[in-house]
C-alpha cells in the first residue's frame, strides 16, 4: 500500500513538472514521456568576448540563468526557444568591454652610420697561406665587410665576404680565418662597417706579403673559441659594395733642376699611375751637385728626407732645394772670408747652402803678414766685398799673399846700403821683408860709396832722392836707382 502511494505521488509530481514547462513557453515541443531531451544553450555576447574571457553558465529548474565573467562583469539576458530542444540566449555585457588593438609606432635608430675600423693583422711578411684577419671593433657596427685583393690585380677580390659582429667580434677586436688559401705574393686588405643606418667608411688598406723565406714568426692560436649559437639575421640588408678610390700623386722640385729628382716607393698600385686610398708612400729627394735639400711643402711637410705621406686624396708634394756657395783661398798668404747673412766663416766653414735667389756679401780679412790681393769667380773682382746672388750653386776664390816689401838696387853695386823704419830691410844682404798689414815703412839710402850717385826711387809711388814711404796694405816692390860718376 505504501509503495503504491509513493509511486502515485512521483507520477503526479512528474505530470505537474511537464505542465509547468508547457505553460512557460508558447511553443511546446513534442516530448517523449520517458526520455527528456537535454536543451542546448547558445550564448551570444555583445560585444564579442575575447578568448581569454570565457563565461560560465548555471541553469535552474525554473530555466532562469546566471553567468559570471572573469575579469569581473555582470551578464544579463533572456532565453528564447527557437527550435525543438534549442534555447538561444542574447547576453548584454555590463560594463561594456571594448578590446583595443595594440599599435606600433616605428622609431628611428638611436645611432647613426658606424665609424671607421682599422686593420691590425696580418701585416708585413708572413708564412701562413690562410692567415687570420684581425681588426678593431666599431661601436654600433653590426656587420663588417672584409675585402682582400692581390697587389698586382687590385680588381680581383680573393675574399669578398660580410660577417656579423656576433660571429667574429670579442672585446675590442674582431677576427676571422677564412677558408681561403693564398699563394706567395703581396696582398692588400681592408674592412667596411655597416648597420641599419647605413654604410660606414672604409678602413685604411693594410699590406702583407706571403713568403716562404721570411724570418717573421707568426704566433699560433692555442685555442679557437667555438660559437655555441649562431644568431640568425631576421633581415638581410641589401649591401652595395663601394670600390676603393684611386688618387694621383704629383711631385715637384723647387727650384726646377734637370739633374735633381724625387724617388717614390712603392710604385703606383692603381691604374693610370695612381694610388689606392690609404697607401703609404715614401719620397726621397735626390739633390744635384752643389744643391742641398731644405724641406718639404704641400701635403708633406718637415725637413726629414726621406719623408712619408699617406694617400687620402689627390696629393701634391714639393721638395725645396738650396744652392751652395763655396769659397776657396789661394796664394802664399793667409786670411779669412765671412758672409752676410751668416753661413760662411772660412776659416773653418768654407761651403754652405743659402736660400734660393738670396744676395750674399763676402768680406776677406788677411792675417798678420799677409795681404788680400783680390777675388775671382762668380763675377767678383778687386779687393772690396764680393756680392753673389744665389740663383745657382756658385764658387768664389779669395787670393792672399804674404805682405812682403821688396827693394831692388839698379846700377852698379859698390857697398850701397838701404835701411827701413821699422827695421826689416837692410839691403845690403836683406832686400825683402814681411811687414804687418797696413804698416807704414820708410826706406832710406844710408851708405853711398865714393864715385856713386843715387839717382832716386821708382815704384809704389816713390820718387826723388829723399826717403821712400810705403804703406804695406799689399805686397810691394821699390827700386833704388844708382849710377857711377
Amino acid at each position: 500500500m505504501c509503495l503504491r502511494t509513493v509511486s502515485r505521488v512521483a507520477l503526479i509530481f512528474l505530470i505537474a513538472l511537464i505542465l509547468s514547462m508547457a505553460c512557460t513557453f508558447p511553443y511546446r515541443p513534442k516530448l517523449n514521456w520517458f526520455t527528456r531531451p537535454t536543451p542546448t544553450l547558445t550564448l551570444t555576447a555583445t560585444p564579442s568576448i575575447t578568448p581569454s574571457a570565457t563565461p560560465s553558465l548555471t541553469l535552474t529548474p525554473t530555466l532562469t540563468f546566471t553567468a559570471t565573467l572573469s575579469p569581473t562583469a555582470t551578464l544579463t539576458g533572456t532565453l528564447t526557444p527557437t527550435a525543438t530542444n534549442i534555447l538561444t540566449a542574447t547576453i548584454t555585457l555590463s560594463p561594456t568591454i571594448t578590446p583595443t588593438q595594440p599599435t606600433f609606432t616605428p622609431t628611428k635608430p638611436l645611432y647613426g652610420v658606424p665609424g671607421k675600423s682599422q686593420p691590425v693583422s696580418p701585416s708585413g711578411y708572413i708564412k701562413l697561406k690562410k692567415p687570420t684577419y684581425q681588426w678593431s671593433v666599431v661601436i654600433d657596427a653590426t656587420v663588417y665587410y672584409l675585402l682582400v685583393y692581390p697587389a698586382d690585380h687590385p680588381k680581383v677580390y680573393i675574399i669578398d665576404t660580410w660577417y656579423h659582429n656576433k660571429q667574429v667580434c670579442t672585446g675590442s677586436t674582431c677576427s676571422i680565418q677564412p677558408d681561403v688559401r693564398l699563394g706567395y705574393g703581396t696582398y692588400y686588405w681592408l674592412v667596411q662597417t655597416w648597420n641599419a643606418a647605413g654604410f660606414g667608411p672604409w678602413s685604411d688598406a693594410k699590406q702583407f706579403i706571403v713568403s716562404e723565406s721570411t724570418p717573421t714568426r707568426t704566433p699560433t692560436l692555442t685555442r679557437t673559441p667555438t660559437l655555441t649559437r649562431t644568431p640568425t639575421l631576421t633581415r638581410t640588408p641589401t649591401l652595395t659594395r663601394t670600390p676603393i678610390p684611386c688618387y694621383t700623386l704629383t711631385t715637384n722640385i723647387n727650384p726646377l733642376s734637370p739633374v735633381s729628382s724625387i724617388s717614390v716607393s712603392p710604385n703606383s698600385n692603381c691604374t693610370g699611375g695612381k694610388y689606392y686610398k690609404g697607401t703609404s708612400v715614401t719620397l726621397t729627394a735626390i739633390s744635384a751637385a752643389g744643391w742641398t735639400f731644405a724641406n718639404w711643402t704641400g701635403d708633406l711637410t718637415g725637413s726629414v728626407n726621406p719623408g712619408s705621406v699617406t694617400i687620402q686624396g689627390n696629393t701634391s708634394v714639393t721638395a725645396n732645394l738650396k744652392p751652395s756657395l763655396s769659397v776657396s783661398k789661394t796664394g802664399t798668404g793667409s786670411g779669412t772670408v765671412t758672409s752676410v747673412p751668416n753661413g760662411i766663416d772660412c776659416g773653418a766653414i768654407c761651403s754652405t747652402p743659402f736660400d734660393y735667389n738670396i744676395l750674399v756679401t763676402l768680406t776677406a780679412t788677411p792675417a798678420t803678414g799677409s795681404a788680400f790681393t783680390g777675388w775671382s769667380g762668380a763675377g767678383c773682382s778687386g779687393t772690396g766685398t764680393c756680392n753673389v746672388t744665389m740663383s745657382a750653386a756658385k764658387s768664389v776664390t779669395a787670393n792672399f799673399s804674404l805682405n812682403t816689401l821688396s827693394v831692388i838696387k839698379s846700377g852698379p853695386d859698390g857697398g850701397k846700403i838701404i835701411t827701413s823704419v821699422p827695421p826689416g830691410i837692410d839691403c845690403g844682404p836683406t832686400c825683402s821683408f814681411n811687414f804687418d798689414y797696413n804698416t807704414v815703412v820708410t826706406l832710406t839710402v844710408t851708405t853711398l860709396p865714393t864715385g856713386s850717385t843715387f839717382m832716386g826711387w821708382s815704384g809704389e809711388g816713390c820718387t826723388g832722392t829723399g826717403t821712400c814711404i810705403v804703406t804695406m796694405d799689399a805686397p810691394k816692390s821699390v827700386t833704388a836707382n844708382f849710377t857711377t860718376l
